[in-house]
């Protein structure tokens, strides 16, 4: 009997029919299974990594993520970014995007000494002498401190989201890619939370010593600690070096979090850990800052002993409401503290003495040794600072000098071991002529302990004044780096500032380091820095003592007693009138400060240089402010702790937007001091002088 056509299609469809289900069926079971190993795996990382145990070995751990990879290649669209399988490879980037931090990331004081450890502990109960709640005594947690790279981890549901690098503080490198290849570090948390964690990254001595022995046998430069490595894999485009280097990670703090977090330090870390987090097993709660300090002694004799770099402990007051009160100062927390070991050290002998010349011409001497390694890294030049630190040392060249890194990062002279000082020793004169110019150096007054250069004319203050005006802490001329300034002058197309206004395409073209895009760059970032506020014009100027916060405060007393300054012409004619006193009348401007911003303004080349500026098209703009915001006309402002919604900088600007002014201490002129989370001792000052307290809340309400 034959089959209609009907039939054939019918039958055609069932077929269909079974293989999508049979697919769907198929699709079903892998993504059980899928679930299933992730589960598994994370089951095997947490023991490991969190634990430090093992329940099967690495080659069946291995297995299980193979079958995993495989089944995801079939059915890709089951992959997650939290997926195992995600941790190791992805494709390189092309550059680093920046990132804001949710919490501002602090650095720690040092302390080297118990008598450092006590004056510290003793600043902190001071801070709450008035405080009827004062703890008898304070009870301390502590944990050995890790030699690594700090990151900081955003979690959004419980998965990891971005991790970042300090950075400035406010702002790092997104480094999420290189990340996601440490194990250690959970891709997704065990409970769905948001929450920002930080940690560290760092390599362990055996890994390093497998790593230097394969870039030796490669004919390549070896790493001088693992802290390098470590933080050269986590800053590299390409995520697989990371994944090469089996880089780790410890947390130790939290913050942001969705849910309540622990009310001490302690159990703050216990609660990471019960995410899904590694934490330090060694850290333990002390009574007393004398049991910190044996546990900080007893950690500088085992050290040794842990596969990983540590080079200190670090000590936090175990109350989370206490480390509130006690606050931060302005880069770092006053309720923690980094107890680091003696410095490594290292004997060597001076065998010269150079100089270098500042943007100031201040003349500072510089060490030359013979060359030494002291932790990890070849040490040969250190700066002597100025001559009475060469008194104080008794230095002479040939002597034999003990080498130390302060915080293991800048390399000084301890001490002169002087039973070893050979007969020809030559004493340490200051200069006579300045090293660059060759100008006559003298000191500006007694009281004055550096030498400076007397030639305002000299060649290298000129190149690092020019090189501080374009840069970041000036007038940020994208393109203008140091390389770019020295090759000008050394051409004579700059020989003074105003001569930047000056620089034409055609010049630029003339130049082997400039193409016809490049040119028009600089060229247009050059007509973008003629309009420039008052505040950046005088901050670029380079006028010693003066940085952005003084010159905003400058700024303000200039147009309370002169009006809005709306040219260089009006800047000059205001300042024929600016008095010392008057300067002096200005909370936050000392007398050093107001009488260099009188002499720099009183000296003829200045003037004639602003002047210039103005003939090559130099415009002062009005700062951006809005009609309704001159509430704050007159007004100062003191910030204190941090705030969630607004960084420190963006809080200083929407103040000196409306017509306000900031300053660094409390006092009875202050009319608001503005507090955040961790308030430090300009609150309880300002509770004393009875100044207005403000929260975020209240501040935003008023800027708004």
């Amino acid at each position: 009997m034959a089959l209609s056509s009907g039939h054939l299609k019918r039958g055609t469809e069932l077929i269909c029919m079974a293989a999508t289900n049979s697919k769907s069926l198929e699709r079903e079971r892998a993504k059980k299974r899928i679930e299933q190993l992730r589960k598994e795996i994370e089951h095997h990382r947490y023991l490991y990594h969190v634990l430090d145990t093992q329940e099967i070995s690495d080659a069946a751990n291995d297995s299980l993520k193979n079958e995993l990879v495989q089944l995801e290649k079939q059915f890709s669209e089951l992959i997650t970014p939290d997926s195992p399988s995600q941790r190791i490879g992805g494709v390189a980037l092309q550059k680093f995007e920046k990132i804001r931090h949710e919490t501002r990331q602090w650095s720690l004081d040092d302390a080297f000494t118990r008598e450092d450890a006590l004056r510290w502990e003793e600043r902190n109960r001071n801070l709450l002498s008035d405080d009827a709640t004062k703890p008898a005594q304070f009870e301390y947690e502590i944990e050995p401190k890790i030699d690594g790279l700090h990151i900081a981890l955003t979690y959004r549901e419980g998965v990891l989201q971005s991790a970042a690098t300090r950075g400035d503080g406010f702002i790092g490198e997104n480094v999420t890619h290189s990340i996601r290849t440490i194990e250690a570090v959970p891709l997704r948390l065990d409970k769905q939370i948001d929450i920002f964690i930080e940690g560290e990254i760092f390599m362990h001595k055996d890994e390093f010593e497998k790593l230097n022995q394969r870039r030796a046998k490669s004919g390549e430069p070896l790493f001088a600690n693992p802290r390098n490595a470590s933080a050269g894999a986590i800053r590299q485009l390409d995520p697989s070096i990371a994944a090469q280097r089996k880089l780790d990670c410890v947390v130790y703090e939290c913050s942001n979090a969705s849910i309540p977090i622990p009310a001490k330090q302690s159990d703050k870390l216990q609660f990471l850990r019960e995410l899904g987090c590694k934490v330090n097993p060694y850290v333990s709660v002390q009574r007393s800052l004398e049991g910190v300090c044996n546990a900080w002694q007893e950690w500088g004799t085992r050290r040794s002993q842990e596969n990983y770099w540590i080079d200190g402990v670090v000590v936090k007051i175990n109350d989370i409401e206490l480390q509130r009160r006690v606050g931060y100062t302005g880069k770092s927390p006053r309720w923690a503290l980094a107890l680091k070991f003696a410095p490594e050290e290292a004997t060597t002998v001076l065998k010269d003495v150079t100089y270098q010349v500042g943007r100031t011409g201040k003349i500072t001497p510089v060490a030359v040794f013979e060359p030494v390694k002291v932790h990890g890294t070849i040490v040969q030049h250190a700066s002597l600072h100025n001559f009475d630190e060469i008194q104080r040392l008794d230095i002479r060249i040939g002597d034999t000098v003990i080498i130390h890194k302060a915080g293991d990062i800048i390399p000084q002279v301890k001490q002169v071991l002087k039973g070893l000082r050979p007969p020809h020793a030559q004493a340490i004169k200051p200069p006579k002529k300045c090293p660059s110019c060759g100008a006559p150096v003298h000191k500006e007054d007694s009281d004055y302990v550096d030498y400076v250069c007397s030639n305002p004319r000299c060649r290298t203050i000129f190149l690092e004044e020019l090189t501080y005006f374009v840069g970041k802490g000036g007038l940020d001329i994208k393109g203008l780096g140091t390389k770019i300034v020295e090759h000008f002058a050394d051409v004579g197309l700059v020989t003074k500032r105003s001569d930047i206004f000056g620089l034409q395409k055609a010049e630029l073209l003339e130049l082997e380091r400039f193409a016809e895009k490049s040119a028009d760059n600089l060229v247009a970032a050059i007509e973008r820095a003629r309009r420039v506020t008052l505040r950046a014009l005088i901050r670029s100027l380079g006028i010693p003592l003066v940085g952005d916060q003084t010159a905003s405060l400058f700024v303000g007393y200039l147009e309370r007693s002169q009006g809005a300054i709306r040219s260089i012409r009006e800047l000059l004619r205001a300042m024929d009138s600016i008095t010392l006193e008057g300067l002096l009348s200005v909370h936050g401007i000392g007398e050093r400060v107001a009488q260099s911003i009188v002499a720099f303004f009183a000296h003829a080349a200045n003037r004639k240089e602003l002047q210039e500026f103005e003939h090559r098209g130099v415009r002062i703009i009005r700062e951006q402010r809005h009609q309704k915001s001159q509430i704050f006309n007159n007004k100062t402002f003191v910030l204190t702790g941090s705030l969630e919604r607004l960084s420190r900088a963006k809080a200083q600007h929407a103040i000196t937007q409306r017509g306000g002014t900031v300053s660094s201490s409390v006092s009875a002129k202050t009319d608001y001091v503005v507090v955040g989370l961790g308030p430090g001792s300009k609150y309880d000052k300002a509770r004393a002088l009875g100044v207005k307290t403000l929260n975020e809340a209240q501040f935003l309400a008023m800027i708004n």
